[in-house]
């Protein structure tokens, strides 16, 4: 069974990536929210920031939960009938638990969506700041939550590019929204192809995509609050002012 997990910043677009995945006939689970995530994600925060354990506590700790998880999944799998060969998991911070992930499972493979950081600095969704900002050293109670926002953005996004040289990883495909949303079929294409999928999904999905109100939210708003560095650091990951 092979295994593709979907992540990225909270509100970067990972839902219409799980959904090209499940137009394409593959399970991504039976309880879901509607942004699609897997609800039966048996992440463990507080474990993942404790330290005082080794990498090697951690992974032993997870074991057990996430090969539950995805006994369960393959489980639902089969009784909906649906494509038997792969699983997609769509949770935004999934990327932070890839490198205990890969030592658990074989074929396991990670799709990372990036949205502009300065729109995704003003979303109200932060919760990803708030539950992993102290990994980066970042208070997500700060004067400036829109500030700590962006170094968050920078700060979670470089270190899931580095994710692709991770051991253990047979993919790593990385999708800017943005460019998803303007070629959706393209898009959907290269990253099926990078998984040696098949496309079989009708135009009629495509033609319903299309970029969100939100972009370009940023425009309206005073960009003074943010670090110089960081706005200038916005080109490390395809986006500028």
């Amino acid at each position: 069974m092979r295994l593709v997990f979907i992540g990225g910043v909270g509100g970067s677009g990972t839902r219409v990536i799980a959904n090209a995945f499940r137009h394409n006939g593959v399970f991504i689970g039976s309880h879901l929210n509607h942004s699609l995530d897997n609800l039966d994600w048996p992440g463990n925060i507080a474990l993942m920031l404790d330290p005082d354990l080794s990498f090697e506590e951690k992974a032993a700790q997870l074991c057990e939960p996430f090969t539950r998880f995805i006994e369960q999944m393959t489980q639902q799998a089969q009784a909906a009938e649906v494509n038997q060969d792969l699983l997609a998991i769509k949770v935004p911070g999934s990327f932070h638990y890839l490198p205990y992930l890969c030592t658990l499972f074989d074929h396991v493979s990670y799709v990372h969506v990036v949205r502009h950081g300065l729109d995704m600095a003003f979303s109200s969704n932060k919760n990803q700041l708030r539950n992993w900002g102290s990994l980066y050293g970042l208070n997500a109670d700060g004067s400036s939550m829109e500030a700590m926002q962006l170094k968050y953005w920078l700060a979670a996004n470089r270190s899931a590019a580095h994710l692709e040289r991770l051991p253990g990883l047979e993919t790593f495909v990385q999708v800017q929204f943005e460019r998803f949303c303007q070629q959706p079929k393209d898009e959907t294409q290269r990253i099926f192809s990078a998984l040696n999928m098949e496309l079989n999904i009708g135009d009629v999905f495509f033609s319903n995509i299309s970029a969100p109100e939100s972009t370009g939210r940023y425009r309206q708003h005073d960009l003074t609050v943010f670090d110089p560095q960081d706005i200038a650091a916005l080109e490390e990951l395809g986006y500028a002012l």
